[in-house]
């Protein structure tokens, strides 16, 4: 993801990307196959250090993407549960 989001910021000059992928959950009320609109996410990684010198770990999502993507959801009767992540440092 480190590489794909450096080209496309500063090749392609995009302003928001739409991370999707898989992910395992620590709370019960995630089913598998469930969607997860992400709220906050928290990591142990130094990806934002790299990208644009941001010594951060706990980073939020775009409130506007995520109401699109709600209304989208609703629009299309697909059910989405809201959440937090955790994105665990790669080796």
């Amino acid at each position: 993801m480190g590489i794909y989001s450096y080209e496309l910021f500063h090749y392609y000059n995009v302003e928001n990307i739409i991370r999707l992928g898989s992910c395992g959950g620590y709370t019960k009320d995630l089913k598998m196959f469930d969607l997860v609109l992400v709220d906050h996410t928290y990591t142990q990684s130094n990806y934002a250090l790299s990208l644009n010198n941001d010594d951060c770990h706990y980073i939020s999502s775009n409130d506007f993407l995520n109401s699109k993507i709600k209304q989208a959801s609703n629009m299309l009767s697909i059910p989405i549960v809201k959440a937090n992540t955790l994105c665990r440092r790669s080796i």
